[in-house]
């Protein structure tokens, strides 16, 4: 990005799937119908095998939000379960 000072926080990073990574709602059903009901009991606290929760990426993004609310002008880029948490975090700060 030329002449735009960037950084890359890996924090940003979208939910990591662990073994269901690329794969649908429809094939987890299929694949492995425990996992599928033990996360719609509860999205989340629930953990993919081997990947993380709703829960671990609030976590890990609390450091970003803390960061982001002393800064001006920022532009974030970043996956969709990331940007809704985020927002959300902001959005809590901000009442």
């Amino acid at each position: 990005m030329a002449g735009l000072d960037y950084e890359r926080w890996k924090a940003l990073d979208e939910l990591d799937a662990g073994l269901c990574d690329a794969r649908s709602y429809e094939e987890i059903q299929q694949k492995h119908p425990q996992e599928f009901a033990r996360r719609d009991q509860d999205k989340y606290n629930y953990r993919y095998p081997m990947g993380e929760s709703y829960k671990d990426v609030v976590q890990r993004l609390e450091p970003v939000i803390m960061e982001l609310e002393r800064q001006h002008n920022v532009l974030v880029i970043c996956h969709q379960a990331s940007l809704l948490i985020g927002c959300s975090l902001l959005c809590e700060n901000c009442m």
